[in-house]
């Protein structure tokens, strides 16, 4: 069995570990779009969010039961801890294998409803024995971390992703000769293979260290019923975070094919915008996005532990930083993708390039994401869990809305899915400040929170449009332009914000003392 491992270490582990999951995951996307086009990652992409959605629901059991399996431990109550665990494991089990039959057994009404292609049926089908396998995934997950065991859990966070890529990309192109539908269900096979892979290493190790994993006493006095109310009271207001934040995509695969038809596209064409949109211009955005993980993951119990001491002017100060950060990621974002759209597009899918003013008009939306992904952590951090769900859910409907209306207008078509993204993200971003700055008692200064770093991605993106167009003109090489242009773009926006003043030695050196601190 594997030592107990320290906060530091486990947190370290599991963050290097998903950081590589994230990357592999987006890298998915590349050879699979590279394969089957346009067409087909947008019959791929229409099933994903529904896999998604559902994934969201089982998205804060693992959190739980880390949570209940290390109080249980903290106490010498061991029995407890593995009650907690195989509990779960009867509840989580059975929800993913009724998740599994409702989305095979319901793919045909879906995609009837939906108005989707004949396609589509395939990669629904092969996507839904994912579930199953990632609800007891899940539930080992949780388990381990409780324990503090974090190595098993973060290996199975890669061999489920390598297991998607290798297999996924394999199964496309061995598929791809019997139709587009059949190479976009081989991607889809990909979530299920790397499940199963994922699950085994985690109950291969459990049944290595069974011996030590499952307690002989039998000392627990939790009735049942009791560890079942605390472990879904728990789970609940996670999940449905998680649940909301995959509407936004959910809202485009549900809205958007049907709106295309009825603005006089057809099926092929319809689907083939959707791909550019799903599987292209979101995959991008996703790119930076990776960059303000690391800032919420470590938000939450930065605000919590301040909070809990009743510190309330450090409070404010690292809810103030924390914004000027999600700022200071957000705008050069924005500003580079908005103007290298059509060259990223061009590097990263050769041949395969549409798309570049959705990729434009998305952008726009990086931005609004990261602000809101920090306050959400700030209200999480302060206590208010269903504010961020109520935020959200208030930002999908008005995307809702939106996409419904311009979608369905043929001079707009897929460009309203794009627009519709932007308001509903800026929305739920411009709520979620205001709660955020009411319970952290922060304060907007518009010099150094915007103007400062608006200045410096305002230069950077002056920078990077006339290093890009100089070397494209010299050289005619589109891939060595685009790199080119983004170093001279990173190197141009960190001195701007060094001059502006928008990051300072001072900030720096405090940052690396309040590390320090908490460690």
């Amino acid at each position: 069995m594997s030592k107990k491992q320290s906060f530091i270490t486990g947190a370290l582990v599991l963050g290097v570990s998903g950081v590589a999951a994230k990357a592999l995951g987006i890298f998915f996307r590349w050879p699979v779009t590279m394969l089957i086009g346009d067409e087909g990652i947008g019959i791929y992409q229409l099933s994903y969010p529904i896999y998604m959605f559902i994934i969201g629901i089982m998205s804060g059991f693992p959190v739980a039961i880390s949570s209940m399996v290390s109080q249980r431990v903290a106490v010498g109550n061991r029995f407890g801890a593995y009650r907690v665990f195989r509990i779960s494991l009867y509840i989580l089990a059975l929800l993913g294998f009724f998740s599994s039959l409702i989305l095979y057994f319901g793919a045909p009404h879906i995609i009837r409803a939906l108005r989707w292609g004949k396609e589509a049926y395939y990669s629904l089908a092969a996507v839904a024995f994912a579930p199953a396998f990632v609800a007891i995934m899940n539930c080992y997950r949780g388990y381990f971390q409780g324990l503090q065991m974090m190595t098993l859990p973060a290996i199975s966070q890669i061999v489920e992703q390598l297991g998607r890529v290798v297999i996924g990309v394999s199964l496309t192109y061995y598929f791809l000769p019997l139709g587009v539908g059949f190479g976009a269900a081989g991607a889809s096979l990909g979530a299920g293979a790397g499940a199963i892979l994922g699950c085994s290493i985690l109950i291969f190790g459990f049944l290595r260290d069974k011996n030590d994993l499952i307690p002989s006493e039998k000392n627990s006095k939790e009735s049942v019923v009791k560890v079942i109310k605390i472990i879904l009271f728990t789970a609940f207001p996670i999940s449905l975070g998680m649940t909301v934040n995959s509407v936004m995509s959910l809202i485009d695969s549900i809205v958007v094919p049907g709106q295309l038809l009825s603005a006089g596209f057809s099926s092929k064409i319809a689907t083939e915008l959707y791909g550019q949109l799903a599987g292209k211009a979101h995959v991008l955005i996703n790119v930076p996005l990776t960059l303000s993980t690391a800032l919420s993951i470590s938000l939450v119990p930065a605000i919590s532990e301040v909070r809990a001491l009743k510190s309330f002017e450090r409070v404010k100060k690292r809810s103030e930083s924390a914004f000027k950060a999600a700022v200071i990621l957000g705008l050069p974002s924005t500003v580079g993708l908005f103007l290298l759209s059509d060259p990223v597009l061009h590097l990263v899918f050769p041949g395969k390039s549409e798309g570049a003013l959705i990729l434009q008009i998305l952008s726009a939306s990086i931005i609004f994401i990261i602000i809101a992904q920090t306050m959400v952590s700030i209200l999480q951090g302060c206590g208010k869990v269903f504010t961020p769900v109520k935020n959200i859910a208030l930002g999908s409907l008005i995307k809702f809305i939106v996409c419904y209306i311009l979608t369905g207008m043929p001079a707009i078509n897929i460009k309203g899915a794009a627009i519709s993204s932007v308001i509903g993200h800026m929305v739920a971003a411009l709520l979620s400040y205001r709660d955020a700055a009411k319970c952290a008692y922060f304060s907007f200064d518009i010099d150094k929170m915007l103007l400062r770093p608006m200045l410096s991605a305002i230069v950077m993106g002056i920078g990077v449009y006339f290093t890009y167009h100089k070397f494209i003109a010299y050289t005619g090489s589109n891939g060595l332009s685009t790199i080119t242009s983004v170093i001279i773009g990173i190197i141009v926006y960190i001195i701007m914000i060094v001059l502006t003043g928008c990051v300072s030695l001072k900030d720096i050196v405090n940052y690396i003392k309040e590390r320090k601190q908490r460690k």
